[in-house]
């Protein structure tokens, strides 16, 4: 893929909220040029899957998920993506 057909997004991952039983869920927030995408209400299983589906290297993203705060952003940073990685990280448009 040449670097013509990638372009920059930021990315933003939240730690949301835990549940009673402990269990942790998350939004996916990327933005470009004053259009915003999102999945929210994720297990931290589903956000590492879609972070995989889109072939984004998790080893760049150092979650921490047992050392969170009731909110959070656990990872906010400039990714390259291509239109097909965008589309694999079924995100919602809301803006």
């Amino acid at each position: 893929m040449s670097a013509e057909d990638r372009q920059a997004f930021r990315i933003v991952v939240q730690h949301v909220h835990e549940t009673p039983t402990g269990d942790s869920y998350y939004s996916l927030l990327v933005y470009r040029e004053g259009k915003t995408w999102k999945a929210s209400g994720m297990s931290l299983d589903d956000l590492l899957g879609r972070l995989r589906s889109a072939g984004l290297m998790l080893d760049q993203m150092p979650f921490a998920p047992h050392e969170l705060d009731e909110t959070s952003v656990v990872f906010a940073g400039l990714v390259d993506l291509s239109r097909k990685q965008l589309v694999a990280l079924d995100l919602k448009d809301i803006q």
